[in-house]
Parts: structure tokens; sequence; C-alpha cells
């Protein structure tokens, strides 16, 4: 790995405000390309922790919750598809983040 990237475990993550300057969509790319085989490395192995599995747990008991307000039950009546969609997206989403996350914190480069 390079020097301007580690992954940052969900239990360790603190939220941030926006660098400046912004990093490139190449610079996030490469970033991806370079790390998303280990990013899903990185959430079996958390998956494996028992503190990220209450934090998940807890956190997706929140969102259910907080939710329901703007959703309802649109998600109980999704197609097999949509739903697997969904949760695919979440997943990637988790991979993003752990390629790209931080590298604005080291200075845009591209």
């Amino acid at each position: 790995m390079s020097d301007d990237f580690r992954f940052v475990p969900f239990h360790q993550f603190e939220p941030g405000r926006r660098p400046r300057p912004l990093v490139s969509l190449g610079r996030q790319i490469a970033a991806f390309e370079r790390h998303s085989e280990l990013a899903l490395d990185l959430l079996a192995g958390e998956l494996a922790d028992e503190r990220f599995r209450r934090e998940v747990l807890r956190l997706a008991s929140e969102r259910l919750i907080e939710g329901y307000e703007a959703y309802g039950d649109a998600a109980c009546f999704w197609e097999p598809a949509t739903l697997r969609r969904n949760m695919l997206e979440e997943v990637a989403d988790y991979v993003v983040y752990a390629c790209i996350g931080g590298i604005g914190r080291e200075g845009a480069r591209g």
C-alpha cells in the first residue's frame, strides 16, 4: 500500500470535516483499484469482530426506526432483485469508503 493509505476500522472511525482541496476522481479510482480486494477482506474480518457486529446492529435498528417515518413499509414489498441490489449497494459503499476514506487528509495530489 502507498504511504497515503490506511484502513480505519469502523469502531475507530472519526468523521471529520471535508478537506480542501478536493481529491480528484482519478485519484479516488486509483485508490479503489489498488485496495478494493483488501477492503472486502477487511469487511470479512470486521464481520467476525463482536464490537463491529454490535455497532452494525445498533445502527441498523436506528435506521429501521428513523427510516420508517420517510419510507414506511416500502421495503417490505420490494421484488427480490430490488432487495438484493439495494443490499449490495450498501456493501459496495463500505468498499468505496474503505478505499478512499482518509486520502483527502493527506492532501490532493491528483
